[in-house]
């Protein structure tokens, strides 16, 4: 009876193993595509994030200069990232981690600079003082409420700063997870091909 119990018990972790050597081997013919569509859906969650910002902020203000490069670094580089990763590329993977930092970087810088200088303008108290200020600071889908134009998003500097906010920090996870999800099946894939280049040794 042990010695049946010991025998199936053997027979299992010999299936386990196999089971494991045969998902890993087809990693070899199989893109990683919870990782790359990971990457993508940071990549939506970065642009949205500066449409709102770009959208909210002076277009003179150099802060706009900088996000707009910013941001085309982050969609073309992204989007590389996410086709080596695709392909189990460790580096690639890691670079994905790097972009994910950098938006949770983003979040203390573009979202509260708009909630900060909304509130300034919204605290002057004449026009001449809001114009002035508006001119270098704000956007005019912010400070224009008072026009008939279509607005594609509500006109409160908090709720647009809030909003981006929560679009970086979900960007920010995705790329996260996306590289941490590469890199995990980049090693795994890595030590299963040099064990095989050991055993044909």
């Amino acid at each position: 009876m042990i010695n049946e119990m010991e025998k199936n018990k053997t027979m299992s972790k010999m299936s386990d193993l196999e089971f494991d050597k045969n998902s890993v081997e087809m990693m070899r013919y199989r893109n990683n595509k919870l990782a790359y569509n990971l990457g993508l859906g940071g990549l939506v969650f970065s642009v949205l994030a500066s449409f709102i910002v770009l959208n909210s902020m002076a277009a003179v203000s150099f802060q706009v200069i900088l996000c707009i490069f910013l941001n085309i670094f982050i969609l073309l580089s992204g989007f590389l990232a996410c086709e080596r990763t695709k392909t189990y590329s460790r580096n690639g993977s890691m670079f994905l981690v790097g972009l994910g930092v950098v938006d949770v970087l983003q979040i203390f810088w573009l979202p509260l600079t708009i909630i900060i200088t909304y509130n300034k303008w919204a605290s002057l108290s004449t026009v001449d003082e809001k114009s002035s200020y508006a001119e270098k600071n704000v956007g005019g889908t912010i400070t224009d409420v008072n026009t008939n134009s279509v607005h594609w998003l509500s006109t409160n500097g908090n709720f647009r700063g809030i909003l981006a906010i929560v679009f970086l920090s979900i960007a920010a996870a995705f790329f996260i997870a996306a590289g941490i999800l590469g890199v995990m099946k980049s090693n795994k894939l890595n030590n299963y091909l040099n064990s095989l280049k050991v055993e044909k040794k």
